[in-house]
């Protein structure tokens, strides 16, 4: 059946299939009523369970008013396909970014900024007793050219207060990947979140294209979120910065194999942005140093050009006053008309430039600028022989 163009409920109009899934496909549609681009989420539903959780999804989404988090505007089902009318999210998924290497120009910063942003939304929902209970990188929308980020895909958010009748007894909800331990034994809290949130950030930093728990089978990876030590951050990147070592300590915290050693999801958004001032300041402590350093040393040249000029003018003063007095005057008499004056510059300049040295010295006042002086002036007028000659006419 040709989807494209193709008007849903005499208002959406399909655009393209942004994303497919075991249960449906998102599509880029256009809302005709409100002019808007809308993101349509189709699922064909077998059973009452994924009825539930599809009307469960939409319900959790109209509780959540968040900047970070996509909104949600309609739900509605035809001929036993449900629709989910979603804000459309312009970008790539998060997953999509680290694979692709053009993009891994953006500063360790920005990363860090990213998840700080996006764990303040999970705060909001945790504050409404919803979890999401499958973070992961492909959930998770970035705008290229914002670098806003939005978390999606909220079909497995859960209310802590439903029952758990909505999932068999040992079932696993959520990706293999980066499920937390708890999740793999058949229990959650929002503490799954963080887990999930904070090695999702790790393979970030790291620009790792998968889990870093994944393994052969899901068996093996299982095996790996229970039993595995991930390398320390600063090792996995062979960068040895203080904030660094501050953010992979936090990390470690977020994933502790234990949910109730492991920190709450407010504490860690607020060790994020603790780094993130850190990292920051520090950075803008070592620009306003760079450019004090680059103002001392313009001065300083600007300074140095300046005497150099003098100096080399005091010299030529010095030389040509009085080469034009013995040229006109030697003990009050005059020269003979026919008489050629050469006079040597090299050999006055050595005994004059003395005299320009000391005008530096009293002008500028620095030492070591005056050496650097007295080296240029001497070079110059050693080799720069400079004849002063008085023709007669």
């Amino acid at each position: 059946m040709r989807e494209k163009n193709k008007i849903i409920k005499d208002r959406y109009q399909l655009k393209r299939v942004i994303a497919r899934g075991g249960m449906g496909k998102v599509f880029e549609a256009y809302d005709l009523k409100e002019n808007r681009p809308v993101a349509l989420k189709l699922l064909e539903l077998n059973g009452p369970q994924a009825i539930q959780r599809f009307h469960r999804e939409y319900e959790s989404l109209c509780k959540i008013n968040h900047p970070n988090i996509v909104k949600v505007y309609e739900r509605f089902c035809i001929e036993n396909r449900f629709f989910l009318v979603m804000e459309y999210v312009r970008g790539i998924s998060l997953l999509e970014f680290i694979r692709n290497p053009r993009y891994h120009r953006i500063t360790r910063q920005e990363q860090l900024k990213m998840f700080i942003d996006l764990s303040a939304s999970i705060v909001e929902i945790h504050k409404l007793n919803i979890g999401h209970r499958d973070i992961k990188p492909s959930n998770i929308i970035l705008n290229l050219r914002s670098k806003s980020i939005k978390l999606v895909d909220f079909g497995l958010a859960k209310q802590k207060a439903i029952d758990m009748t909505l999932t068999d007894a040992g079932a696993l909800i959520g990706t293999p990947s980066y499920l937390s331990p708890e999740q793999i034994n058949g229990d959650w809290s929002t503490k799954s979140d963080v887990f999930s949130l904070a090695l999702s950030l790790y393979q970030f930093i790291i620009w790792l294209d998968h889990s870093p728990f994944q393994g052969s089978s899901k068996i093996n990876t299982m095996i790996n979120i229970q039993s595995k030590k991930l390398p320390i951050l600063t090792d996995a990147i062979s960068q040895e910065v203080k904030w660094l070592e501050l953010l992979s300590d936090v990390i470690e915290k977020a994933m502790h194999k234990k949910p109730e050693k492991r920190i709450c999801m407010s504490q860690f958004h607020q060790e994020l942005k603790n780094i993130y001032r850190q990292s920051t300041t520090k950075k803008q402590n070592k620009n306003i140093t760079n450019a004090k350093i680059f103002f001392k040393y313009f001065w300083l040249v600007l300074l140095v050009m300046c005497c150099f000029i003098s100096t080399f003018f005091i010299t030529i003063l010095c030389i040509a006053l009085p080469v034009w007095m013995i040229s006109y005057h030697v003990e009050g008499a005059i020269l003979d008309p026919q008489m050629e004056l050469t006079y040597s510059g090299k050999k006055l300049g050595v005994i004059c430039f003395g005299l320009g040295i000391l005008y530096s010295c009293l002008l500028m006042g620095y030492a070591r600028i005056f050496i650097g002086i007295s080296v240029s002036s001497v070079a110059f007028l050693l080799f720069w022989d400079i004849n002063i000659i008085r023709r007669s006419r």
